[in-house]
């Protein structure tokens, strides 16, 4: 359906890579990719529904494994039934717009600097994550771990970890930072 290539079209134009998972049936006819950013994935009608989803689900699984995708757009032979944004990219501007700014509201007392601590940005996001239905899960990457010598002699050990953030929203789609 022209609408169907119109999209790819702006989407790949746009610079996102295009995945197309399509039912091949003889009235379709076969898709063929116009450019190297879209590539499709052609699954066969079977005897049954049931072994046309097992297909379905056989070549999608291996179509996207290792990859992330903003964009789910559903086709049928009417054209575009289903599209939008995955929900954690939606989510996660709405909760930003509405935790607005954070004050440094704590002062450091032995260099005398204002900062935010890990509790003040917990405790301002914890209600809105909640709220929009979304859940973090931190995983260290890379943790240091060493001695350092204190002003009073003493010894401390400093830890230094690398943290990736990763955000879930309840349709599964996922942010890592």
């Amino acid at each position: 359906a022209p609408s169907i290539l119109s999209a790819i079209r702006v989407l790949e134009e746009n610079g996102y890579l295009v995945d197309i998972f399509y039912l091949h049936d003889e009235s379709m006819g076969q898709f063929k990719a116009e450019s190297p950013n879209v590539t499709s994935f052609q699954i066969n009608s079977g005897k049954s529904q049931i072994l046309t989803l097992l297909q379905f689900l056989g070549v999608s699984f291996k179509g996207v494994m290792g990859k992330k995708y903003t964009f789910f757009i559903g086709v049928d032979q009417e054209g575009i039934i289903v599209s939008g944004l995955l929900s954690i990219f939606k989510k996660i501007p709405a909760i930003m717009a509405e935790v607005g700014h954070i004050a440094k509201g704590r002062k450091n007392q032995s260099q005398g600097y204002a900062f935010r601590g890990i509790d003040d940005f917990y405790s301002a996001l914890q209600p809105l994550l909640s709220k929009h239905g979304v859940f973090c899960a931190p995983s260290v990457l890379r943790e240091t771990r060493e001695e350092r010598q204190t002003k009073s002699g003493g010894t401390m050990i400093y830890t230094i970890l690398a943290v990736e953030f990763a955000f879930y929203a309840d349709d599964g789609s996922c942010f890592k930072a």
